[in-house]
């Protein structure tokens, strides 16, 4: 793990810092695209960084928490890296977007091969945490559905753009298009999986909580930095925060209750 986090680590540091302090690095992009691409930015710096290195460290000292954290930012990681390189105006950084995205997709496959192949079992001795977890998935998928669908039908309906598009001035919105056709069918079937005991849903449940915690704390401080926007209500970062620490006791309960086995 320490092999492949310390390039990324120097990797996803040189093209936050380059996006940061180089300038007029976003000058293609709309202000509102600007001020989300800064933002992520200094949250990969700030954040992400620090964490990848720590699970990083964790699953080396084999501490069971580490693996499941490192592949939850490797999976956040391949979220963001789309977005940077499909939306995001082309640049010298694209190659290094790409070689972070890669790295991070083909770390994350061998993980789950290498923990199917040798036969690895996770068990979360609680019926009533699976119970809430499962439940927690598909209510946060069907939610985000709705509001997505929403968006988009109304637009449809109206002969329009959606509001989100307005004022990115993006061809198409690249978070729609990954919730829709990924993350949240991922989310309904890794709930599903636990809510039936299957040990992959178990695997993978660690790895999702880890997402949606990362995702809610950089959505909430866009939003956040967004807030002067009208389309940006006031209440949606307090909101994303309270559902990211609900991810993080949901997370901490897991692996209090974890138990892995050869």
């Amino acid at each position: 793990m320490i092999r492949v986090s310390l390039p990324l680590v120097l990797l996803i540091s040189f093209v936050s810092l380059t996006g940061i302090y180089s300038d007029n690095f976003y000058v293609n992009e709309s202000g509102n695209w600007r001020v989300q691409c800064l933002g992520q930015d200094i949250i990969d710096l700030v954040l992400i960084v620090p964490f990848l290195l720590i699970s990083a460290l964790l699953t080396f000292l084999n501490r069971r928490a580490g693996l499941a954290l490192w592949c939850g930012t490797l999976l956040y990681l391949i979220y963001t890296f789309v977005i940077y390189s499909f939306s995001v105006h082309f640049t010298y950084l694209f190659v290094f977007y790409c070689f972070i995205l890669g790295t991070c997709f083909y770390a994350v496959l061998f993980i789950i091969y290498k923990q199917t192949r040798e036969r690895i079992h996770w068990k979360l001795d609680s019926i009533t945490l699976k119970r809430v977890i499962s439940v927690y998935f598909v209510l946060i998928a069907l939610f985000f559905y709705v509001l997505w669908l929403k968006d988009i039908g109304n637009a449809v309906l109206n002969h329009s753009t959606p509001d989100s598009l307005v004022e990115t001035d993006l061809i198409t919105n690249p978070v729609h298009a990954l919730d829709i056709s990924i993350i949240l069918p991922g989310m309904l079937i890794v709930g599903l999986l636990l809510y039936k005991e299957n040990p992959l849903g178990v695997m993978l449940t660690p790895i999702v909580l880890t997402f949606m915690i990362l995702m809610d704390i950089t959505i909430g401080i866009l939003a956040f930095m967004l807030n002067g926007d009208s389309r940006v209500h006031s209440f949606v970062p307090i909101a994303l925060f309270i559902m990211g620490a609900l991810s993080f006791f949901l997370l901490v309960g897991y692996f209090r209750k974890l138990t892995i086995s050869t």
